[in-house]
C-alpha cells in the first residue's frame, strides 16, 4: 500500500512484519507525550473535561490520575531487551525486559545497568536531534511573518 503524504514523518511501516517477514529485532521502538504545564492536562481542556467526568468514560481513570499526581513530560525507547522511560521531572525508569518481561522491578540508576542506561539515554538525545525542528515540506500560503516593528 502506498501513502502519500505531505510531511516529513520518521515512522517506519510494520506491514512487513504483519504479513510475515521477521523485521529488523535490534531497532527501537520511541514514544513521547505527558504535559509540561497544568493548563495542557485534558481534564482541564473545556472540551474534554465532560469525558473525564463520566466513570464510564474509559479516560476517567487516567483522568483522575492526572488531577492528582500530573502527567509530566515524557519519551520512552524501547529495544527487544530493554525500556527506558526518561522523564526530566519525575521517576525515570529502566526495565530489563530479559529478566523482568512484566516490567516490575525498575533498574534505572543502579550500578549494573549504568552502561545501558547511559547508551539508551544517548539513543533518545540523537533521535531527539535527528527529530526535533523540522523544516516543513510545502511552503506556507500566509508567506514568511512581517519583520518587528520597533517600538519608541
Amino acid at each position: 500500500m502506498q501513502v502519500n503524504v505531505s510531511h516529513i514523518h520518521f515512522a517506519q511501516s510494520l506491514l512487513p512484519q504483519l504479513m510475515g517477514d521477521p523485521g529488523n529485532m535490534s531497532r527501537t521502538v520511541y514514544s513521547e507525550g505527558g504535559y509540561q504545564y497544568f493548563r495542557e492536562f485534558e481534564p482541564n481542556d473545556p472540551e474534554q473535561a465532560a469525558n473525564y467526568a463520566k466513570p464510564s468514560n474509559n479516560y476517567y481513570p487516567r483522568g483522575q490520575e492526572e488531577v492528582k499526581e500530573g502527567c509530566p513530560r515524557v519519551i520512552m525507547a524501547k529495544t527487544a531487551t530493554f525500556k527506558l522511560v526518561y522523564r526530566p521531572e519525575g521517576v525515570s525508569e529502566l526495565y530489563d525486559l530479559k529478566k523482568d518481561a512484566r516490567e516490575m522491578t525498575n533498574v534505572f540508576d543502579q550500578p549494573d545497568y549504568q552502561a545501558v542506561q547511559k547508551e539508551m539515554l544517548m539513543d533518545l538525545l540523537k533521535m531527539m536531534i535527528r527529530t526535533a525542528d523540522v523544516t516543513p515540506v510545502l511552503e506556507d500560503p500566509r508567506g514568511p511573518p512581517p519583520p518587528p516593528t520597533p517600538q519608541h
